[in-house]
């Protein structure tokens, strides 16, 4: 509902109630998330937050970060145009790792958070689909992905 008032502004269909139980859920992930970058920011990585109020400009920062070597980019957007159809994913996480990539000496990995605490099947095909995003900006796919569990 909330893409179809975005593409229709005009319609007059009521949106769904917020559910409480899934705005509860909602807020323990947002933690959990919050939380692993605090962790990796008290490590001293460079890190390169994304900023999301501009989607183009977004994809671009997120393509500059990587150019630049940042070590952990944090909700990067990545995009790609198939059969005239937009696919766009955020990963809360791309961690650089070592290995020759059109970037230079090293790659980019998805990673993301999850309220899990073991990997579901969907949070695979998710991180596959951003490995798929990342690889053509860096000419090669990610040796892994990977699940952050609580």
């Amino acid at each position: 509902m909330e893409r179809f008032t975005l593409e229709q502004p005009d319609h007059r269909i009521e949106s769904d109630r917020r559910d409480p139980l899934l705005q509860i859920l909602a807020n323990r992930g947002m933690q959990h998330e919050r939380a692993y970058l605090d962790q990796l920011n008290a490590q001293g990585l460079d890190m390169v937050v994304i900023d999301d109020s501009d989607p183009q400009a977004t994809e671009a920062a997120t393509r500059d970060a990587m150019q630049a070597g940042a070590d952990v980019i944090y909700q990067a957007r990545l995009g790609r145009l198939d059969m005239d159809h937009r696919f766009i994913g955020i990963a809360d996480f791309l961690h650089k790792r070592p290995g020759p990539s059109c970037l230079g000496d090293y790659h980019y990995e998805p990673w993301d958070t999850k309220l899990a605490r073991k990997a579901k099947p969907y949070f695979v095909i998710q991180l596959c689909c951003y490995a798929d995003l990342l690889q053509p900006r860096q000419g090669r796919l990610a040796d892994h992905i990977r699940v952050v569990p609580q």
